[in-house]
């Protein structure tokens, strides 16, 4: 059985945050040591849905991680 992990943030909506967004994105994932693929979809994915959110005050992002380094990241 493969443990799946998740971690939800509250982010400001606005588009001076993402640069911090990206950096936390990566720091994260490294704490994880994810492999750079999966980094790279973290960011994607993160950017993607701050994009798609932009009309908020904040997004709320969920990040889902197993130990095989699968990730994903979602909006709610």
């Amino acid at each position: 059985m493969v443990e799946i992990r998740s971690i939800r943030l509250e982010i400001s909506a606005d588009e001076d945050f993402a640069p911090v967004l990206e950096n936390s994105v990566a720091d994260f994932a490294r704490s994880l040591d994810l492999s750079e693929p999966s980094l790279a979809r973290m960011k994607e994915d993160c950017y993607r849905l701050f994009k798609k959110n932009a009309d908020r005050e904040s997004v709320q992002l969920n990040f889902c991680f197993d130990e095989k380094g699968r990730t994903g990241v979602f909006s709610v």
